[in-house]
């Protein structure tokens, strides 16, 4: 069997993520990669009985979106944008210690899924 775009990224990323795949009947399964640290989240969702589709979720500590904004910013990838447009027009919480900032896109595919990964590894380093 070919591998999917969301094993491909699990094999790449190894233990930094985890995978999961649940089969039907009819040959439908949904897929799922996800990536934890302390300060962030970001699950892929791959659902191929068309239900939901392909879905990137992130979640990110306020008290880091100063670091965060500024890789957004850099990176040319759809998925960026996306998230730092969604940035851009939250008001900031009175009490970051204790506020995640979150959101869902819907993805046509998960091509910009490494470098998102690997933007979260860097904000990990921070």
């Amino acid at each position: 069997m070919k591998q999917t775009e969301l094993e491909k990224i699990a094999e790449e990323f190894g233990s930094c993520v985890s995978y999961e795949r649940e089969e039907f009947k009819r040959g439908y399964f949904i897929e799922c990669l996800f990536y934890n640290d302390a300060n962030s989240r970001i699950t892929a969702r791959d659902d191929s009985i068309g239900t939901h589709g392909k879905l990137v979720s992130y979640q990110v500590d306020e008290k880091k979106l100063d670091s965060y904004l500024p890789l957004l910013k850099k990176s040319k990838t759809e998925i960026a944008r996306e998230i730092d447009r969604d940035f851009s027009n939250r008001p900031r919480s009175k009490n970051p210690e204790k506020w995640k900032v979150y959101g869902n896109f819907p993805v046509r595919d998960f091509e910009d899924l490494p470098d998102l990964i690997r933007m979260h590894l860097e904000l990990k380093e921070d």
